[in-house]
């Protein structure tokens, strides 16, 4: 009896184990398909290969593409900074467009504003200088017909 409870034990552990290992083999496989997953949508982002760089890397073996990869990536970090500061730029630059846009709308609001005002004083300046006229000629009557009247006075008392 003992000896199927040692054996049964030693079963389960063995279970337990392999459990933990397809679990960790499970978790490796998802890690790897996203990996693999997030490569291919790299790859789908830089868009077509050229020919001559298909015929160029078709004859490496795979340790070489990855040798070769290897490399590019090395490079590439040197310049990680310069993404960086291009795309705080961008932001930067981006804001600054947002403003002055909105900046324009102000002016040209105010120019229409300035427009409309000059427009209606214009009016009424030529209203004003309208009515000075009329006034003017107004008492070019009045004075016409004083003197007249003066000078039926003067002759009639004369």
């Amino acid at each position: 009896m003992e000896r199927w409870k040692n054996m049964e034990k030693e079963h389960m552990d063995a279970i337990n184990h392999d459990t933990k290992e397809l679990e960790k083999m499970t978790n490796r496989q998802g890690m790897l398909l996203k990996k693999k997953e997030e490569c291919m949508k790299k790859i789908r982002e830089l868009g077509s290969l050229p020919q001559e760089a298909f015929e160029k890397y078709q004859t490496l073996s795979l340790k070489q593409l990855f040798r070769k990869l290897e490399q590019c990536n090395t490079e590439l970090k040197k310049y990680s900074h310069v993404n960086k500061k291009a795309l705080d730029q961008f932001v930067n630059f981006s804001e600054q467009k947002e403003k002055l846009i909105k900046r324009q709308e102000e002016l040209d609001r105010g120019y229409k504003s300035i427009m409309e005002l000059m427009n209606v004083l214009e009016l009424r300046k030529y209203e004003a200088i309208q009515l000075t006229f009329k006034q003017v000629s107004h008492i070019d009557v009045i004075t016409a017909e004083m003197a007249k009247d003066f000078v039926e006075d003067d002759t009639t008392h004369g």
